[in-house]
């Protein structure tokens, strides 16, 4: 977030542009916004050296170092060129030239950052500081609020922005008006504007602040605070007043997250792998099925927030997925999901052995009783389930990402449904796409040796279909072709449709009918379940003319 905190602040106030107001962050072009993230991690990175030095980390092909004896290579770390720069203006010019090493799908953008942060700030002050506890700033005792005395510049800083801690949970809380620190005039009612990160928060939370409030309820007395309805208190200039927010709904567009691409753990990331178009980076449109939050709605019913806090107990701390039945925890006590403990040696919470293997059977018995969301609740899916359940609905979930429908290539591009076309149409440009709803699929060289594939694309009735051949060898010297349709979209959409192929030739005719599969479901499934057009080579070989089969493929849409 405190990067999230910089992006503001450029775009608000340091960048030359005409636009006022919100219209900053909703208007943006492509090269801004790697100007925006530039100039956002420079800032850190130069706080981080003491206004000293800067220490950028970029990933090359070359490995630059050699493993000492008893380093296990990961094939990262030793490929990492690090940069120091004595100017801030440099680092952010240079950090701007290689942006892509920072944003692009797949360049491990947040590893690197967090690389550069370590050297930038020095390894010695590292290992320094985090033995250290600073105090907080405001702390809870019998129900009295006791505020830390804080420095000038935290209570009025150079710029309207304020990085929060709440539950926490990270957050920026900021304003448009600068003015809002230098004229006093301002503090009698004034504009906030609260952006969590998170991605539930699908509308802008606009703080309406005013020094005297007569709805105001009864607050605690906290010095250099004010408390709002959604209790919580952050430092501001306001000093020996109370002051009440009360939301209200912006009109117009709200302020949602910045998604920037994370690296191979991270959950929830973008992964179309194009670039977004100005509009789609900050502000991003509502999704199409907003998670529900704080409760969610399953086959046990609405689910209230301390149902919420109960599930969140089962959260692995490595990959932030839920640890499921059978649990298994380290000697003190602390909890890791199957999967991730298969790769880990010690506990990453506390850096004790994994070993022996301890069951925690009182966990287990209360993740029988806990229904748990589907982990593809952030793109939209409400569902809550028991455990045993979680894993089959997860596999045939409508809102898991949809994977690249080409059959047999190596491509593991994952993303939306939106960028799958995008993706075929760049990653694989030489499949060829006909129009119209009834045309001829010409497979060429179907003699050719081994498995192999031909694929096409058709576009009719506002949607693309993908055709798909493949030839499999189901034992020695016996080959099999399979024939199938998938509709680029949901199942759901998929049921509105029905495809027919057709080989004709020499006065014979064999045909195929069938509601097209999503691409959800993939051509595999459908070959195990024979659910598509099967022949033999002996047929194919009654159809084909020269080597080449030629399939007629007519898309048709179902009467309601």
């Amino acid at each position: 977030m405190a990067v999230q905190a910089n992006i503001i602040k450029y775009l608000l106030f340091m960048r030359n542009t005409e636009h006022t107001h919100l219209e900053r962050l909703h208007k943006i072009r492509q090269k801004e916004q790697g100007e925006a993230l530039a100039a956002a991690l420079a800032d850190s990175l130069w706080a981080a050296g003491d206004g000293r030095r800067a220490a950028v980390c970029i990933l090359t092909a070359a490995t630059h170092c050699s493993p000492p004896a008893g380093y296990k290579a990961d094939s990262f770390t030793e490929r990492i060129n690090l940069f120091e720069f004595p100017e801030k203006a440099a680092a952010q010019e240079f950090i701007f030239d290689h942006i892509g090493c920072f944003r692009d799908e797949g360049s491990h953008g947040l590893i690197l950052f967090l690389y550069s942060l370590l050297f930038s700030r020095t390894l010695k002050r590292v290992r320094e500081e985090l033995g250290a506890t600073a105090p907080q700033l405001l702390e809870c005792s019998s129900g009295n609020v006791t505020c830390t005395q804080v420095g000038s510049m935290l209570k009025t800083p150079k710029f309207p922005i304020w990085l929060c801690s709440i539950n926490g949970t990270h957050s920026v809380l900021f304003s448009t008006n600068r003015l809002l620190l230098s004229d006093w005039k301002m503090e009698h009612i004034f504009h906030l504007y609260f952006y969590t990160g998170q991605c539930r928060q699908t509308r802008t939370a606009h703080l309406t602040i005013g020094a005297k409030c007569p709805q105001a309820p009864a607050l605690p007395r906290a010095p250099h605070t004010f408390r709002t309805m959604f209790h919580f208190q952050i430092p501001t200039r306001i000093t020996g007043k109370r002051a009440a927010a009360r939301p209200r709904a912006a009109r117009g567009g709200g302020l949602h997250r910045w998604r920037w691409p994370s690296g191979p753990s991270g959950r929830g990331r973008p992964s179309d792998g194009m670039a977004r178009s100005p509009s789609s980076e900050l502000p991003l449109p509502p999704p199409p099925h907003p998670p529900p939050a704080p409760g969610l709605s399953g086959p046990g019913g609405p689910v209230s927030p301390q149902h919420h806090e109960l599930t969140s107990l089962f959260e692995c701390p490595v990959c932030f997925d839920y640890v499921l039945p059978p649990i298994l925890q380290c000697q003190a006590g602390h909890l890791v999901c199957k999967q991730c403990r298969q790769k880990l040696s010690l506990c990453p919470t506390c850096r004790g052995s994994l070993t022996p293997s301890i069951r925690n059977l009182a966990m287990e018995k209360v993740a029988s009783a806990v229904l748990f969301p589907c982990k593809y609740a952030t793109t939209g899916c409400s569902l809550t389930l028991h455990h045993t359940e979680k894993p089959e609905h997860e596999d045939i979930c409508e809102y898991r990402p949809y994977s690249c429908p080409c059959p047999g290539a190596s491509c593991k591009w994952q993303g939306s449904l939106e960028a799958v076309m995008s993706h075929l149409m760049h990653a694989h440009k030489s499949i060829t796409t006909l129009q119209g709803e009834d045309i001829v699929f010409l497979a060429t060289d179907i003699n050719l040796p081994g498995a192999v594939d031909w694929v096409m694309m058709q576009s009719c009735f506002g949607h693309h279909f993908m055709l798909v051949l493949e030839k499999q060898e189901k034992y020695e010297g016996h080959q099999q072709f399979f024939a199938i349709v998938l509709l680029i979209g949901t199942r759901k959409q998929a049921e509105n449709f029905a495809y027919r192929l057709e080989l004709n030739g020499n006065r014979r005719r064999l045909t195929w009918e069938a509601t097209p599969r999503s691409i959800h479901d993939g051509v595999n499934a459908a070959i195990v379940n024979s659910d598509c057009l099967v022949f033999d080579t002996a047929i194919a070989h009654l159809f084909a003319d020269n080597g080449n089969l030629g399939i007629n493929v007519t898309i048709s849409t179902c009467c309601p």
